[in-house]
């Protein structure tokens, strides 16, 4: 929105909120409760708590479908990577509508949190794809994406929602808007909220060479970690390091340094590295 200021002749642009956190519903949208990271909805045995805005802020509501749209030449034959089910906005009859959905999350503790998604967008008069948090906008997908139903669909990458960490009541909406004509079914499939991994620096202050000893790690900002390193967090082994590891342990990526010194026992515990070993 952009707001003109006459009196001082000044022009500001506003951030775009949801039209769905306007005067005419409460500050937060409607919602029947709050998930835990991680969560990914697939759509496959139901709507997987996503909600219809029920606030009469949206003009129509998303469908659970599967097998291709209504329409020729619009929407996709199948779900998302190879699934069967999706949600998607029916443009017959409703042009230059928009459809919004959402659903609660509770961010407590999780410090990095991301959202990303698969969307599949097909017909000559596409409209657009919207997502808010707690209705800001953070990600809009314009036009149309795939050149058939069968195309394959696109994966968003992931999309940083470290500004609401911590926040117990996190509402995501997905508003779609049709376009001018009925082919501009927008579709959405495989949403998954999850967390950024951390980057953790062994430092050995413990002396006693357990990997799962949190006085041996630094924490990404540097100091003390609260905790030790998980499946989802990468671990660095700085230069000039001494790591001589007698406990099993896991991590994502592992970095080992130049200079750097790393040894396992030999038969002893092992240490599982889900992602890559740099």
């Amino acid at each position: 929105m952009v707001a003109f200021n006459a009196s001082v002749l000044s022009l500001t642009i506003e951030p775009e909120i949801s039209p769905c956190l306007t005067a005419k519903v409460p500050p937060k949208p409607q919602h029947s409760g709050f998930l835990s990271c991680s969560n990914t909805s697939t759509f496959e045995s139901n709507t997987d708590s996503w909600e219809q805005q029920t606030t009469g802020c949206d003009d129509n509501d998303w469908t659970r479908d599967a097998s291709g749209t209504t329409s020729s030449g619009t929407g996709p034959s199948t779900g998302g990577s190879s699934s069967s089910y999706y949600m998607y906005t029916e443009a017959t009859n409703t042009f230059n509508k928009t459809f919004a959905i959402m659903k609660g999350f509770d961010f407590t503790g999780v410090a990095s949190p991301l959202v990303n998604f698969q969307y599949h967008m097909y017909g000559a008069t596409m409209g657009d794809l919207k997502v808010y948090a707690n209705g800001d906008l953070i990600h809009t997908i314009s036009g149309q994406q795939q050149a058939s139903n069968a195309a394959a669909w696109l994966t968003t990458a992931d999309i940083d929602l470290t500004a609401y960490a911590g926040n117990n009541k996190v509402v995501l909406e997905f508003i779609g808007t049709t376009g001018s004509d009925f082919t501009s079914d927008i579709a959405i499939d495989n949403i998954t909220i999850d967390q950024s991994a951390s980057d953790f620096t062994w430092t050995g202050a413990a002396g006693d060479n357990n990997w799962n000893t949190v006085a041996n790690w630094d924490s990404p900002s540097g100091t003390p970690a609260s905790a030790a390193p998980t499946s989802s967090d990468n671990c660095i082994i700085a230069s000039t390091a001494d790591a001589n590891i007698t406990s099993g342990g896991v991590c994502n990526n592992l970095t080992i340094n130049s200079d750097a010194t790393f040894s396992l026992q030999d038969g002893g515990p092992a240490i599982i590295v889900n992602g890559d070993l740099l």
